[in-house]
């Protein structure tokens, strides 16, 4: 998943009209008003620190200023930064008008975006810090990012939901709160292990479909790990277990890889388990 920083490192886009340093006071009144304020501050901080740094006279700030604010003239004699503020300001304005990454439903409101930019740049207090908006940034994208995977892939979601609904009636399944379910196959006289124990397993990985798409019980080689390092199905499940049981779990989709494609294992996909606790490691 990319960053924010390398979003923002992109053209990303708002070619800005004639204004003073100095723009309008602005609310955050809004969903969309905090994202516009969030992407002029992260845009403003990308520019002042990939364009202006160094620039402790000013000259290219006031060049690249002018770019952003009026467009560019051949002769300038400024005309680097300018071209620079020309270009930056440019590709903003296709986000504003566009919808940032092409989205129309993430579009930008252009004074809210201005004020943010222009105090950024001009290294003056803003309402959020630029940690904070690459977070809402950041939430942005990854929210984008699993509604295109869910609309995708949202078939395996409603299979695992409709196979975990059907499971859950058979014989010796239990579902728990969280929604996984486990069979025990074997229960174990030994001690149960705590999230931060080491643990060392055998275990056997299949789709909903039978299809096994990774297996210690193959390669002949048990599998150690600690237990709160790995999905959460499985950290979940570790914990119920005394040592030398053997069950099955499965696992839904949330307590698994969720939205991640893992290749053998498609997204939003209810994962199905047998494991033997072997031991906890000291």
């Amino acid at each position: 998943m990319k960053k924010i920083s390398i979003l923002l490192a992109l053209a990303l886009g708002v070619l800005v009209s004639s204004c003073d340093k100095t723009t309008k006071e602005v609310t955050l009144a809004s969903e969309k008003d905090s994202l516009s304020y969030a992407y002029g501050v992260g845009y403003g901080s990308y520019i002042l620190n990939n364009h202006l740094k160094g620039d402790s006279a000013g000259v290219n700030y006031d060049a690249l200023l002018k770019g952003l604010k009026e467009g560019l003239k051949e002769n300038d004699t400024t005309i680097n930064y300018y071209a620079i503020g020309l270009s930056l300001g440019s590709t903003l304005k296709a986000d504003v008008e566009k919808g940032l990454m092409q989205d129309s439903s993430l579009t930008l409101d252009m004074d809210v975006l201005k004020n943010a930019l222009f105090a950024s740049i001009a290294k003056k207090d803003t309402k959020i810090s630029v940690e904070e908006a690459n977070t809402i940034l950041q939430t942005t994208v990854e929210k984008k990012q699993k509604a295109e995977m869910e609309k995708q892939f949202g078939g395996n979601k409603a299979q695992g939901e409709k196979f975990l609904a059907e499971n859950k009636t058979k014989e010796g399944v239990v579902t728990l709160a969280s929604g996984l379910q486990y069979k025990v196959v074997k229960e174990g006289k030994g001690t149960k292990p705590s999230a931060t124990d080491k643990v060392k397993v055998h275990y056997e990985g299949k789709l909903i479909n039978g299809e096994v798409f990774d297996s210690s019980i193959k390669r002949g080689q048990a599998a150690e790990f600690i237990v709160n390092q790995v999905i959460p199905g499985w950290t979940e499940a570790l914990q119920l277990m005394p040592v030398g049981s053997k069950w099955q779990i499965y696992i839904p989709q949330n307590l698994a890889y969720g939205e991640r494609d893992m290749q053998t294992i498609p997204p939003f996909s209810t994962l199905v388990f047998d494991v033997e606790l072997i031991s906890i490691v000291k």
